[in-house]
């Protein structure tokens, strides 16, 4: 019997609609076009069992309808929205992380994000899940985190008391796209671009993290357009992957179904190893 392949998309106030729909759309259309009876399954949990509400000032544009969402991604969040996964979420204290192949950690800027960033009980189940993206994992697991998605694993600490990005590598939403946007902003929005007073990628390159790769970040790799050029990161050979900003999503969810499946069939060769 073939066994689904099962995704856990958390979810929370003031969530991007981009970093959360888009990866919903991928797997939906993976599982319809590739696995015989669409065997994957999505599962939102939020921190109250309700479906969550996202940043809308994104789905409208935040500067007189500009930057926010494309129309691609909005759409895909209209089908999200209706979907019986969305509209009935597992809370967060309830969900068993290690029940799934691969969790997905989105991102937003504005304040509701804090909820979901400094979650005790995500920290903690995901304290549990990311030794499992180990390459040596006898029970491989798949962790994509875009965008603000890292500080959360930031924060987490394993059982020494360390963040668990610790020799890890990883993306996350740069200084410079923090910074501009804040600039760009602030007369007409105030602080909405800054979640906290210290910048995403300061705090994530101070976890211990082993690499911080944002991409390119030169003034002329702005005016060249080079940041908007699609960028994910892989943690070596190990699961765990991330990227920077709304614009890798489609980089990131495609790049995470590919490990999805290479976990998949490194699971089924071990069965098959333990029954010969």
């Amino acid at each position: 019997m073939v066994q689904p392949i099962k995704v856990l998309i958390p979810a929370y106030r003031d969530f991007d609609p981009t970093e959360i729909a888009v990866p919903w759309k991928l797997l939906k259309e993976w599982g319809q076009a590739t696995i015989p009876n669409g065997m994957v399954e999505v599962t939102f949990t939020t921190i109250d069992g309700q479906p969550a509400e996202c940043d809308s000032l994104v789905l409208r544009g935040p500067i007189f309808g500009f930057f926010g969402a494309s129309r691609e991604a909005t759409k895909a969040y209209e089908e999200m929205m209706k979907s019986e996964e969305f509209l009935h979420p597992l809370r967060w204290e309830d969900t068993d992380f290690d029940a799934y192949d691969g969790v997905w950690l989105g991102g937003g800027h504005a304040k509701g994000v804090r909820e979901y960033l400094e979650s005790k009980v995500l920290q903690r189940k995901l304290a549990n899940f990311m030794p499992k993206t180990d390459a040596s994992s006898e029970d491989p697991k798949v962790l994509a985190a875009i965008c603000h998605g890292p500080v959360l694993l930031s924060r987490t600490a394993d059982e020494a008391g360390k963040s668990v990005l610790v020799g890890r590598k990883t993306s996350c939403l740069p200084y410079h796209m923090e910074r501009d946007a804040y600039y760009l902003t602030r007369f007409h929005l105030g602080d909405y671009y800054r979640t906290y007073p210290t910048f995403v990628q300061h705090e994530v390159e101070s976890s211990g993290a082993q690499e911080v790769s944002v991409g390119p970040e030169t003034i002329m790799d702005r005016l060249l357009g080079k940041v908007k050029v699609p960028f994910t990161v892989q943690d070596g050979d190990n699961n765990y992957i991330s990227a920077r900003w709304p614009g890798d999503a489609w980089a990131l969810a495609k790049l995470f179904i590919m490990r999805l499946e290479d976990a998949k069939r490194c699971r089924v060769h071990k069965d098959d190893d333990s029954k010969s």
